[in-house]
């Protein structure tokens, strides 16, 4: 059965981003292994994850900026055809790509002159983006913002959510972010009753 599944969601290895539920609580962090029970319960009949990318320009344009990527795949480079077009002669015109899939988010340098670095690397070739993972080109460098969140048509999202909570943190470790701070684990799981 786990070979049908992408390889982002293979028991043992890492989450490359956070999962949350519907309403925005944590329910897995980045860096968390992989169990065949959590990988079980996020392919349960009728779940899908829905993938967040976003952008944040931290050098060489308007600081702060957030782009979100909601196309599956974005170009970047200075040519009017491509989808950003930062104003830089270091970029090339068709600089690079980046392709949103269903459960991961890669980056392809198009041969450009100068290159494309992910976290200080020059890359070859297309490269799997994480969460907090540094893209750069040309003077710019964007931190990458990657998001998941459980949803299904028939409130099994919610079941599943409820699951991953109580199986993998036990009775006391509750991930603590600005949805669930200060909620109690009991408070954390009826959350998820609404």
């Amino acid at each position: 059965m786990s070979d049908s599944r992408p390889p982002q969601f293979q028991p043992g290895t890492k989450l490359g981003y956070p999962i949350r539920d519907a309403n925005g609580v944590l329910l897995l962090k980045a860096g968390v292994e992989l169990t065949e029970r959590m990988v079980s319960l996020l392919f349960s009949r009728g779940i899908r994850l829905v993938l967040s990318v976003k952008l944040n320009v931290v050098d060489g344009g308007v600081e702060g900026t957030e782009i979100e990527i909601l196309n599956e795949t974005t170009t970047i480079g200075r040519s009017e055809r491509c989808d950003i077009c930062p104003n830089d002669p270091l970029v090339s015109s068709v600089h690079c790509l980046i392709e949103r899939t269903t459960y991961a988010v890669y980056i392809t340098d198009r041969n450009s002159t100068n290159g494309t670095f992910v976290n200080d690397s020059r890359i070859q070739g297309r490269l799997e983006l994480n969460d907090e993972d540094t893209i750069g080109f040309g003077e710019f460098r964007l931190n990458v913002h990657l998001d998941a969140a459980l949803e299904s048509d028939d409130g099994e999202a919610k079941k599943v959510a409820r699951q991953i909570l109580a199986n993998h943190y036990g009775s006391y470790d509750v991930p603590l972010d600005k949805a669930t701070m200060g909620m109690s684990r009991h408070a954390l799981l009826n959350s998820l009753n609404d």
